[in-house]
């Protein structure tokens, strides 16, 4: 796993890469809780400072695919979600105004699809 969220940390940019590397790490820790409560455990001792931030880097407005996308939502979601909540509050809260924002944006990204659709008609 350290070198799955290394290649995440370093080689974000690769895009083909990512499309790989992000929903592997998602199936393990959806599958295997001990993995996850290991990276938990990283995360409150310092390891992966910025782990969110990449993720968060992964967003349809910044036209990454949408596998990678829905990967590193979920990722930050299921570590998030097992994160004492007094300690990573502000991270969570974030993490969840930020998804409110791309649904917003595809809301009305769907609503102008549309709208272009009625009027070619």
């Amino acid at each position: 796993m350290e070198a799955l969220f290394d290649i995440v940390m370093n080689l974000n940019r690769d895009r083909d890469l990512m499309e790989y590397v992000l929903p592997t790490i998602d199936a393990i820790l959806t599958e295997e809780r001990t993995v996850l409560r290991e990276i938990v455990e990283d995360i409150k001792k310092g390891k992966y400072p910025s782990l969110f931030s990449k993720l968060k880097g992964f967003s349809p407005l910044e036209d990454h695919r949408e596998v990678t996308v829905l990967a590193a939502a979920r990722i930050a979601s299921i570590i998030l979600g097992e994160l004492p909540r007094e300690q990573y509050f502000n991270e969570q809260k974030i993490f969840l105004l930020d998804l409110l924002q791309v649904k917003r944006y595809n809301l009305i990204d769907a609503d102008l699809n549309v709208k272009q659709s009625q009027t070619m008609d």
